[in-house]
């Protein structure tokens, strides 16, 4: 009688344990950013929504307005964008103005980072040609 109460109880923990592992909330599911893709995530660390732009992907990818832009959980991209992933061959300039305009940050490719003076202000983006000293 005592092991079939064990049987049971270990059953019911393994069901528990499973279950839980089936309802992973997505907004803290971590995004693995593809080769050649470059990732732009809402939080520090890589954390939190991404948004991954098919423009970006290829040199001369330009968005001028990051506010027709969204991350996967419906949030617009512009002045939201806390780090970033590059896994591409190319440069990802950042601006804080839409157009390419204003202040502007650089990604080198394959490479990855907080944007520490940088933290949402992104509102457009171009990629071009470049290796890891970007200009």
């Amino acid at each position: 009688m005592k092991k079939r109460n064990l049987r049971r109880a270990l059953a019911g923990a393994t069901l528990i344990v499973l279950g839980g592992a089936m309802f992973v909330n997505p907004a803290n599911a971590v995004y693995t950013c593809g080769k050649g893709q470059i990732c732009m995530f809402k939080d520090n660390d890589f954390r939190n929504t991404v948004a991954v732009e098919p423009a970006f992907q290829h040199s001369g990818g330009e968005l001028d307005n990051f506010g027709h832009n969204h991350f996967t959980n419906g949030t617009v991209v512009d002045g939201q964008v806390s780090s970033v992933v590059n896994n591409s061959d190319f440069c990802l300039a950042l601006f804080d103005g839409t157009n390419l305009t204003g202040a502007n940050d650089v990604v080198p490719p394959h490479t990855s980072g907080n944007l520490y003076g940088f933290n949402d202000k992104a509102s457009s983006g171009v990629t071009y040609p470049g290796s890891e000293t970007c200009r």
